[in-house]
């Protein structure tokens, strides 16, 4: 006699466990008991361990078993005159469990009757469901008195991988989805982007969140579909309206995840309040890392920060007195311009809201940019910004005059010049001001003629410094 193995004997042991409980179901149990207990059966010939497929035919009958022997237990709690021949109905089960009185009729069917519309072997509960049983039943009997019941249904969540929720979709598009990085925000990446995602993210109806950055900031986009691990592709949109410096059409691309979990995580924190207007949780800031409060505010600057600044903008003024506040910054918070009851906004006329604006200041600027190296490229440029009461004086004498200025703007972008000053656009805007020097649209460096401005950069500016050493 050969011998029984581990494997043969928990399914052994399964097959037999059931063939007991079939006693106390009704004939309809029939068709999925003997359904799985072939594939069994064949799996313990075979020596192999059951698919995917197969322990969801075990799902469909542990939900049958589930379903029975919770009407058994809630018939112990009622008295003999809410029973039909000592047995609780179908109908009246359902309503206990809060749901309509033709719930479990029909889910029964769907299970074991292969001629049903909607048949389902492979049913299973969502962990919502499940918890919204117990408050429904607890509100009817009392918590103390449902014990049974909630260790029934603990047992059932254990035997078998169930949903988060019903109508799970996201674990299918995105198997491998980081749905649970803004439930803490203990780290600087995802502090990262969450502060992203208040400047720049969208949600439809709360069903999915987005966010859409410019075609020259696409690699955020390329790192947050990474780190977050996300299936779905980038989006590519063109917007027909032309700039008014380049006359260029703009380009977007971004992604969306549809996730429950993620969303009410988002919602915890505050993000559906904050595009709301209000500011995030008093404290939110405070409460958090040192390093990763300023990785929320380097992702707020990213998306609505202006380049070569300190300066963040927002409609939401509520927030921006919030991180004033929390952050300890000097500068007051000004109007940047007035809102409008009818302006004209991607194809439609609508109100459009006041614009505020704050000024971070070089420490606070440096600091964030210190706790996440991989921020957007382009506004990373202009780190460190220049500090100190003279930094103006400073750069105004280094260049010497309105002549090498021009010069200087003709062989580089100005970010570049401003990275071997070590100070801001603001203090190059002064110069501009104060000599009378238009600087050159970013449009300037794509022309076909200066793409290679980097090449020829070193020799430019070495000539330069020989001439005026």
């Amino acid at each position: 006699m050969r011998n029984i193995s581990l494997h043969e004997l928990s399914l052994s042991n399964f097959l037999f466990e059931y063939s007991i409980s079939l006693l106390s179901f009704d004939k309809s149990f029939f068709s999925s008991y003997l359904k799985a207990s072939t594939i069994l059966y064949s799996l313990m010939i075979q020596k192999k361990s059951p698919s995917i497929k197969d322990t969801s035919c075990l799902a469909g009958l542990k939900t049958i078993r589930l379903i029975e022997e919770l009407r058994l237990e809630i018939a112990k709690l009622l008295p003999n005159n809410q029973l039909w021949g000592g047995t609780l109905s179908y109908d009246k089960f359902s309503n206990y469990l809060g749901m309509n009185e033709h719930y479990i009729r029909t889910l029964k069917n769907r299970v074991t009757n292969q001629k049903y519309p909607s048949y389902n072997p492979y049913f299973a509960f969502s962990n919502d469901q499940l918890d919204d049983f117990i408050r429904n039943l607890s509100r009817k009997f009392g918590k103390d008195r449902i014990h049974g019941c909630i260790e029934l249904i603990l047992k059932y969540k254990k035997e078998i991988k169930i949903l988060d929720y019903r109508h799970q979709q996201w674990h299918i598009h995105n198997p491998n989805l980081r749905y649970s990085a803004f439930k803490n925000l203990d780290n600087t990446k995802d502090g990262y982007y969450f502060g992203l995602l208040l400047a720049d993210g969208i949600s439809d109806d709360c069903k999915n969140i987005g966010i859409f950055l410019e075609k020259e900031d696409v690699k955020v986009i390329e790192r947050f579909r990474n780190d977050l691990q996300i299936s779905n592709p980038i989006e590519h949109k063109i917007d027909t309206r032309k700039k008014k410096q380049s006359g260029e059409c703009s380009e977007q691309f971004g992604i969306r995840v549809g996730c429950k979990p993620m969303i009410e995580d988002l919602r915890i924190l505050g993000f559906f309040d904050f595009k709301a207007g209000e500011a995030l949780e008093e404290g939110f800031f405070t409460n958090l890392g040192n390093d990763v409060r300023y990785s929320v505010l380097l992702g707020f600057y990213d998306g609505d920060g202006t380049e070569g600044t300190s300066k963040v903008f927002s409609t939401n003024r509520k927030f921006l007195e919030q991180i004033k506040r929390e952050f300890n910054i000097r500068a007051d918070i000004s109007l940047d311009h007035k809102g409008s009851k009818r302006k004209f906004v991607v194809y439609k006329y609508c109100e459009t809201k006041n614009s505020y604006y704050l000024t971070l200041g070089s420490d606070v600027f440096n600091k964030m940019m210190e706790t996440y190296e991989y921020s957007m490229e382009r506004k990373r440029s202009h780190y460190p910004l220049g500090h100190g009461k003279y930094t103006y004086e400073i750069l105004r004498g280094k260049i010497k005059s309105k002549e090498n200025l021009e010069r200087l703007i003709r062989i580089a972008p100005i970010y570049k010049l401003m990275n071997i000053f070590k100070v801001s656009f603001e203090t190059f805007k002064k110069l501009f001001i104060e000599w009378n020097v238009d600087s050159l649209p970013r449009s300037y460096w794509k022309r076909q003629e200066n793409e290679n401005w980097e090449v020829e950069f070193d020799e430019k500016f070495r000539s330069i410094l020989e001439e005026h050493s």
